[in-house]
């Protein structure tokens, strides 16, 4: 009676190894680092401009209770 083999895939872990790199997760792990550099630099320039407005605002309204 002949034998028969079913193929099963299974998960390999993903091993890094020192010769050969997947180009994939680093390119991903490069966008994520820079995705979250760009969201830290928007939020500071979102609170540094804030500020101004903020210092602006408080500025004209002291000068004109002063002034009146």
């Amino acid at each position: 009676m002949p034998s028969t083999v079913t193929p099963v895939l299974t998960l390999k872990e993903y091993v890094q190894c020192a010769v050969s790199k997947s180009l994939i997760p680093s390119f991903i792990n490069k966008a994520m680092y820079d995705l979250g550099k760009m969201v830290v630099f928007y939020f500071i320039l979102c609170l540094l401009l804030a500020n101004v407005i903020t210092t602006t605002c408080i500025k004209k309204n002291l000068a004109s209770i002063i002034c009146n």
